[in-house]
């Protein structure tokens, strides 16, 4: 499945001076199944972590000497490429703008929801997965298939159902080079040849897009 191999393959990084929280969430996220490095400020996150390990991190906004938003601002200027969830224990409109503008592709305020944060670190990490290896997102992939003609649609359903070009055109009442050249198309639109390496979990189940 891909959610395991998402989650071999990617390591959740937390920065936060706050001790206690650093260890609830190691413990609450190493549960989960996923791989978990902790830094109790910037300096040891930016000394110590392998930018280009696929991942995200959640970090601390308010932190002694660097804060959240500064880290951010690092991190731009050296060309990472992590998705970023800000926490705060305040809820404030302008640090909330000043996280997203400074990079930031989420912001959760503590005391933290888990179920929200476990949602919010699927989402951001499954995308990120994807778009490391110039593959469509879940998201991207709806996107696509819904931008499809009516053909496409239908023999994209049937490529899922691993019949060759020839049983495609069997079924459909097309000849090989035309499969072949909506498969071609299907291809090229998906960004890959190889339709076992997309999100394809709620395909065809979900292939109407609804």
């Amino acid at each position: 499945m891909q959610e395991r191999n998402i989650k071999s393959s990617s390591v959740i990084r937390i920065v936060d001076d706050d001790e206690g929280l650093r260890d609830a969430l190691h413990l609450l996220l190493t549960y989960e199944g996923w791989t978990v490095k902790t830094y109790p400020n910037a300096k040891a996150f930016l000394t110590s972590d392998m930018p280009s390990t696929p991942g995200c991190l959640i970090l601390d906004y308010l932190m002694p000497e660097t804060n959240g938003i500064d880290l951010l601002k690092i991190m731009k200027e050296r060309g990472y490429h992590l998705p970023v969830i800000v926490l705060t224990g305040h809820a404030d409109v302008d640090i909330a703008v000043g996280s997203f503008r400074a990079g930031a592709v989420d912001f959760l305020k503590k005391p933290i929801d888990e179920e929200l944060l476990l949602a919010t670190l699927e989402e951001h990490l499954t995308e990120h997965f994807y778009k490391t290896r110039g593959l469509p997102s879940p998201k991207e992939l709806h996107e696509v298939v819904d931008g499809f003609t009516d053909r496409e649609r239908n023999v994209f359903e049937l490529m899922l159902q691993n019949l060759t070009p020839t049983a495609i055109g069997e079924r459909l009442g097309l000849s090989n080079r035309t499969v072949y050249e909506y498969r071609s198309s299907i291809y090229r639109k998906l960004w890959t040849r190889d339709l076992s390496q997309l999100p394809l979990e709620n395909f065809p189940a979900g292939f109407s897009g609804n």
